[in-house]
């Protein structure tokens, strides 16, 4: 649990120490005094980073220790802040940015003598450096990460698993089944089992149930539990003891290599069951691995694991063969519950039913949050009023009750993480319960914040994903809205979690969230991020003496009249407005004074119109406007460091006006994708007039994703051709061609595209697909009218998903010879939507398309299942007449 402040002191210091780096390149020319401040501060700061990242990974620390934890995390924030706040005076005062505020800078520092400016500031920092390297050295913290010296749990919270009875367990017949199974299904050769889920599933349990139920079988057997830490020689002599039936022998112990020796000669001719617990890494596994010889005598292996990739590389190559443990049913989390407080439901006091049902909905299906709640329940009196007490605790917070046992076990997965992964992971407790959290946002968010960073050749969107997605490998993250290509798009938290890590970002002065009864606010320390959910009764600033200026993230949901203004807020660099219609243009009017802001998304159906000085927002890197309602955008072409624009357009096409408006925002967008822009996503609303994109004069050589499905293209323009980085595009046409569909086909790095036609006033064409175009596309859309479309054999040999609109009357389309499109030829395929026009067809001529269509898929490696939908059914003619109209 301790290495929560230490991610949290990391996360404010590694963001200050990349801007030192920066002071101290080439290209600013700074007094060597100057120079010789920003070189101490970085040293300094360097060396205590390393200390506190080396405290990560300590489980137990004292009090000493802990409170320069907390004094050197608020230093980096200072720090930070004194760079920042002079930073922007420099620009209001010179054009020339950062180079114009060292001039400033280095004048401040040459009038040392006296109380004021930031000369006196950095004075009084570089003081509270220097106290806090002297402070290190009295309280010997550097002994604090000696090896030898590092405590650790004494007591596994997995133990009650192994020896809970097997008659009092809920909802395991099912799994348990499948589990042994998998275990006894007569191959000879070597079998690894992986049971993968979130800490406190009961991978244990069911591992241990298993073990007790088929171990009679095998010659030998071992269960084992691994450690966060394990000691490789210690689990191989277990092994060893158990699979032999004794104690081993001092001199048959030795180092590794001869414990894997011995196991190998003891094991080379027996049918062995082992079952390792707990597995954290790979390098441990490959060890023990090593003793486990497959000698084709059926011999199985089940290890559990809370991350999905450890649980693969163990079972590889037969990714078949990892279990993934889910949560319990609603009856089974109900059973559990009754079965553990009365015996079973029938005994439940009426009064408490229904409160009990919230309690059980709130552990969302986890039998430990299940078990723990119902064994404190356990110990009240029986009153309403307790059981609504508890019920109110569950996802506000974890403190307000003794629940060690599951905050035990559920820190074991966050203590696993490495740093930079529990900032992120902390961050979360930004959102409300039961929120559903957009992965692109949230990596966005990461990125404005500092959190991430670029190794192995990726930008940092992509880094942010990596980090995302091994939130969810680790189970602390559950992902929802998962893509064809396995990827989630978003994300939500089990209270459980969210309780962990909300009690220890408020307890470290990460977050403050307003709106949970649960937390109480500290006034004497800076807010550093606020989270504000005035959809809560209790969501009330009764504090006025707390201090936002010093704020990172500001989210807000809902709506109050009393909300606060963005005059306090000088430090932002992240703004999320979720908000009711009631939330007026007005509020906005102080956004410009937001000179940190790197992230901003308004959604608010309320607001129509941006004040003139968002255009200040120098570092905007992120505008999110897509929930809103705007009718007027200003000049935007300002925000040169814009990456994501994404914005619904509400110009309706009837205005006198809407051609000035139409031209500020293409003229704005052709300044954007000339500059930063990677994503752009404009969705145009009903009856809004159309925005000619068409125009740009500059190439958008780095646009990444352009989903522009309502802005119609009568051509495709020629700087379409030269978007080498590419990867996503939506848009509409007035009629797709041959010479569109090659042109597009050469774009290299495009793996998603959409093409929406209008209705065709022009003869239609035969198209097709050949094999030398669209090498990398993965997912194809087309709707609208076609004559034809025809994959040849070899063309786009990673399509994975495919969704088209054809017609069924063989006198109105070109698929009467080749009813199956080619669709035989698409090797890759896994996912197929066919739209079915069958207006004027023959009741048999759209039964054959769709079983000419269905048979080519059955001969595709991946079998893919298509889905038919038919439009214009009521306009088919049947029995040789028109069924139209009935």
């Amino acid at each position: 649990m301790q290495g929560i402040m230490v991610s949290v002191a990391t996360g404010a210091m590694n963001s200050l120490l990349d801007k030192l780096t920066a002071l101290l390149g080439k290209e600013f020319r700074l007094d060597n005094g100057v120079k010789r401040d920003i070189a101490f501060l970085k040293d300094e700061l360097s060396c205590i980073n390393a200390l506190l990242e080396k405290l990560a990974n300590m489980e137990v620390l004292d009090l000493q220790t802990k409170e320069w934890r907390k004094q050197v995390r608020e230093m980096a924030y200072d720090i930070e802040d004194c760079i920042d706040n002079y930073m922007h005076q420099s620009c209001q005062k010179r054009s020339s940015g950062i180079i114009g505020f060292f001039h400033v800078y280095v004048q401040k520092v040459k009038e040392l003598s006296g109380h004021h400016g930031v000369a006196q500031q950095i004075k009084e920092l570089k003081d509270r450096i220097v106290e806090a390297k002297h402070r290190r050295k009295r309280y010997k913290l550097d002994n604090e990460v000696d090896p030898e010296t590092n405590n650790v749990l004494s007591i596994d919270p997995r133990l009650p698993a192994l020896y809970v009875e097997s008659s009092v367990l809920v909802g395991i017949d099912i799994p348990r089944h499948h589990l042994i199974s998998m275990l006894d299904d007569g191959e000879q050769s070597l079998k690894v089992i992986s049971i993968v889920g979130l800490g406190g599933l009961g991978k244990t349990t069911l591992a241990n149930e298993a073990y007790k139920r088929i171990s009679w079988q095998f010659d030998c057997k071992a269960f084992v539990s691994v450690s966060q830490k394990p000691d490789v020689k210690k689990i191989l002599w277990v092994i060893l003891s158990q699979v032999k039936n004794q104690d081993c022998a001092n001199t048959e112990t030795g180092d590794e290599n001869q414990l894997i020796n011995a196991l190998r000669g003891f094991l080379k001719d027996k049918r062995y069951f082992i079952v390792i617990d707990d597995i954290w890494n790979t390098q441990a596994w490959k060890t023990i691995k090593c003793a486990l010889l497959d000698n084709s005598c059926g011999s199985r292996i089940l290890v559990t694991t809370r991350i999905a990739t450890i649980a693969k590389t163990c079972c590889s190559p037969h990714h078949d063969t990892v279990y993934e443990l889910r949560q319990l049913s609603e009856a089974d989390s109900m059973s559990l519950f009754y079965k553990r407080i009365f015996g079973s439901e029938d005994s439940c006091p009426i009064n408490l039913k229904d409160v009990a049902t919230d309690i059980i909905k709130r552990c969302g299906g986890l039998p430990l949050a299940i078990i723990t709640m119902a064994s404190l329940l356990a110990t009240k009196s029986g009153r309403r009023e307790e059981w609504l007490d508890v019920c109110s605790s569950i996802g506000l917070g974890l403190q307000n009750y003794k629940v060690e046992e599951m905050e035990r076990i559920l820190s074991l997965s966050y203590n696993d993480l490495p740093y930079h992964l529990k900032t992120c992971l902390l961050y979360l407790s930004m959102y409300p319960e039961d929120y559903k959290v957009d992965m692109f946002q949230l990596v966005r968010r990461w990125i404005a914040e500092g959190f991430v960073k670029v190794k192995s050749g990726r930008n940092l969107v992509d880094e942010g994903k990596c980090y995302f997605n091994e939130l969810i490998n680790r189970s602390l993250i559950q992902p929802v809205n998962i893509e064809l290509d396995g990827q989630a798009t978003a994300c939500r938290v089990h209270d459980m979690i969210l309780d962990l890590i909300v009690s220890k970002a408020v307890e470290e002065n990460f977050i403050t969230p307003i709106g949970d009864p649960t937390q109480t606010l500290d006034s004497q320390e800076k807010v550093r991020r606020l989270s504000i959910d005035y959809r809560a009764p209790d969501a009330v600033i009764s504090d006025s003496s707390l201090i936002f200026s010093h704020s990172r993230s500001l989210s807000i949901f809902g709506y109050s009249e009393k909300m606060l203004s963005f005059s306090n807020f000088q430090a932002l660099r992240v703004l999320d407005l979720e908000s009711s219609v009631k939330l007026q243009n007005c509020y906005l009017q102080n956004i410009g004074d937001l000179f940190q802001l790197r992230y901003l998304r308004i959604a608010a159906s309320s607001i129509t119109r941006l004040p003139e000085e968002i255009g200040e927002l120098q570092f905007l890197e992120t505008l999110d406007l897509r929930s809103t309602w705007i009718r007027k955008l200003p000049e935007l072409g300002s925000l040169t460091n814009l990456r994501t624009l994404q914005l619904t357009w509400h110009i309706s096409d009837s205005r006198s006006d809407r051609a000035v408006y139409t031209d500020i925002l293409a003229s704005s967008l052709g300044k954007l994708v000339s500059s930063k822009l990677r994503v752009l996503r404009i969705i145009r609303g009903p009856g809004s007039a159309d925005i000619a994109i068409d125009s740009w004069s500059s190439p958008p050589h780095l646009l990444r994703e352009l989903y522009i499905p309502r802005c119609c293209f009568k051509r495709i323009p020629e700087w379409m051709t030269s978007m080498a980085n590419l990867y996503r595009l939506c848009i509409r046409i007035k009629q797709v061609t041959q010479e569109i569909l090659d042109i597009l086909g050469g774009l290299s790095s495009l793996l998603d595209l959409e093409l929406r036609l209008e209705a065709a006033d022009e003869p239609m064409e035969m198209l097709s697909l050949c094999n030398s175009k669209f090498r990398c596309l993965k997912i194809f859309r087309l709707y609208g009218p076609i004559k034809g479309l025809m994959f040849e054999a070899g063309a786009v040999p990673q399509l994975e998903a495919l969704s088209i609109e054809i017609r069924a009357c063989e006198e109105q389309s070109a698929f009467a010879d080749h009813p199956d499109l080619g669709i035989h030829h698409l090797a890759s395929l896994r996912d197929l939507n066919v739209w079915i026009n069958c207006e004027g067809a023959k009741v048999e001529e759209v039964e054959a398309l769709e079983a000419a269509i269905t048979d080519a898929t059955n001969l595709l490696p991946n079998h893919p299942t298509p889905r038919f939908y038919r439009d214009n059914e009521e306009g088919m003619e049947k029995d040789g007449a028109c069924v139209k109209g009935g």
